[in-house]
């Protein structure tokens, strides 16, 4: 006999069998809800899709918030908020996108140092 997380996992592997990774969140009480994250790309977080089960008859439930749900579904500016992590981790764009980020790191960290040089510089005229 199948128990309730056992049919979720099926139900969530038939819906997605090319998904890389599932995370399943199991509640914390009897009101909550199982919640399921399911990865289509592999260190990408801003295509994963947030999906949420009632607990008595694990039927799909609308979650609220820019994570939630699929991400086929979400909106421009909802995947634009979901894409925050792997544009600040370069990951978007694969080894370029790291290099860039990195770039711009490098430079937003420079400027307080030469703002000071040149700040002393003028003092000292």
């Amino acid at each position: 006999m199948l128990t309730k997380l056992d049919t979720l996992y099926v139900v969530t592997h038939r819906e997605s069998p090319r998904a890389v990774q599932f995370y399943n969140c199991l509640p914390a009480t009897d009101s909550d809800v199982y919640r399921v994250s399911v990865g289509r790309k592999r260190q990408s977080y801003y295509r994963t899709d947030n999906l949420y089960y009632d607990p008595a008859s694990l039927t799909e439930l609308t979650g609220l918030g820019p994570w939630a749900g699929r991400y086929q579904k979400a909106s421009a500016a909802d995947k634009l908020l979901r894409m925050t992590l792997d544009l600040h981790d370069g990951r978007i764009f694969g080894l370029a996108g790291k290099f860039l980020m990195f770039i711009a790191s490098l430079i937003g960290a420079s400027l307080p140092v030469t703002g000071l040089v040149l700040y002393i510089k003028r003092r000292k005229r």
